[in-house]
C-alpha cells in the first residue's frame, strides 16, 4: 500500500503562474504536465483564487491573493528517527495494540506520553506506520479452493453461461430467475471481518492470534434468500437455551401426537371409501 502524503501547498509564485496562464486561456490538462499538481487541484485553486479576489475586491494578479490561506499549508512539525521509533514501539507492543484501529489508538491517547512536538493525527500516525513497512493486514484465515476445483467451477459456469456465444442470445441459462439462499452467523461481543493487525509483509502471526473466519458457535443464524436485483423473505435464529430446546422438543412430541391420531382417524375413513368406489371411479 503506498504511503500516504500530507498535504502540500504551491508556493506563491506557483499559484500565480497557475492562475495567470488559466485565466488567459491555458488549459488545465497543459498546466497539469507542467507543474507538479493535479488538473483537479488546478481547477480547485483557479475558483479558490477567483472567489478570494471577488470577495476582497482584488484583481488576479495581486500578490495577497496567493499568500498561504488561514488553516492550510501550516508547517509541518517533523519528528525524528527516535520519536517515530517510540510510535511504532508503542503500536506493536502486543496484541491489543496491534489490533486497534487508528483513530481508537489516538482517541485512547497511546502515543500522548512520549513528548511529542505536537499531538499525531490519524494520518499522521498511519504514514509512520506506512513508512516503516507496516500495514493492516487480517490474520483471519478460511479454506479456499484448489486448482481442480476452481477449474470444475469455471466449466460448469461456462457450461451454463446465459449467453453461450454472443451477447443476448439466450442459449444458455437465466440465472436471473434463480433463487438463491444464504445464511450467516453472528457473534455478540465480537467484531467480525474488518479485523486487522499491524504487521509487515514478512512477519510470522503466533497460533494464538490467528483465528479461523468460519466458526460454529454463534449466538444467532440469519437465513436469507434473493435473486436477480431483488431481495427475498429472511429469517433470523436465535441462540437457544437448554429450557427453550426443552420446549420446543415438547411442542413438537405433541403436534406430532395429535397428526398421528388425525391420521388414525382419517385413514380408515379414506380406504373404506375408496372401496366403495368402483376403479373407474376412483381413478
Amino acid at each position: 500500500r503506498p504511503s500516504r502524503t500530507a498535504r502540500r501547498e504551491l508556493p506563491a509564485a506557483t499559484k500565480g503562474y497557475a492562475v495567470g496562464a488559466m485565466a488567459a486561456g491555458v488549459s488545465q490538462n497543459s498546466l497539469a504536465k507542467q507543474l507538479p499538481v493535479a488538473q483537479g487541484s488546478l481547477s480547485k485553486l483557479f475558483a479558490r483564487t477567483k472567489e478570494r479576489a471577488e470577495a476582497s475586491k482584488l484583481p488576479l494578479w495581486d500578490s495577497h491573493l496567493y499568500e498561504t490561506e488561514p488553516g492550510r499549508g501550516a508547517p509541518e512539525k517533523l519528528l525524528t528517527a527516535e520519536q517515530k521509533d517510540a510510535v511504532i514501539a508503542i503500536a506493536t507492543q502486543n496484541r491489543e495494540a496491534r489490533e486497534k484501529q487508528s483513530w481508537q489508538a489516538i482517541s485512547d491517547g497511546d502515543f500522548d506520553h512520549i513528548q511529542l512536538p505536537t499531538r499525531l493525527s490519524v494520518s499522521s500516525f498511519e504514514n509512520i506506520m506506512y513508512e516503516a513497512g507496516y500495514a493492516r493486514r487480517a490474520p483471519g484465515f478460511k479454506p479456499t479452493l484448489d486448482d481442480a476445483q476452481r477449474k470444475r467451477r469455471l466449466q460448469w459456469a461456462i457450461e451454463h453461461n446465459p449467453d453461450k456465444h454472443e451477447y443476448g442470445d439466450g442459449l444458455g441459462f437465466n440465472f436471473r430467475r434463480v433463487i438463491y439462499t444464504d445464511e450467516t452467523p453472528a457473534r455478540v461481543g465480537e467484531q467480525r471481518g474488518m479485523l486487522r493487525s499491524w504487521a509487515k509483509a514478512d512477519g510470522t502471526y503466533a497460533p494464538d492470534v490467528k483465528r479461523p473466519k468460519i466458526r460454529n458457535n454463534c449466538a444467532l443464524q440469519f437465513y436469507g434468500s434473493f435473486t436477480y436485483d431483488t431481495k427475498g423473505p429472511y429469517y433470523i435464529y436465535g441462540k437457544e437455551s437448554p429450557e427453550a430446546k426443552k420446549q420446543a422438543k415438547q411442542a413438537l412430541d405433541e403436534e406430532n401426537q395429535r397428526n398421528k391420531k388425525q391420521r388414525e382417524k382419517l385413514v380408515p375413513t379414506a380406504r373404506a371409501a375408496l372401496g366403495e368406489l368402483g376403479e373407474s371411479e376412483a381413478n
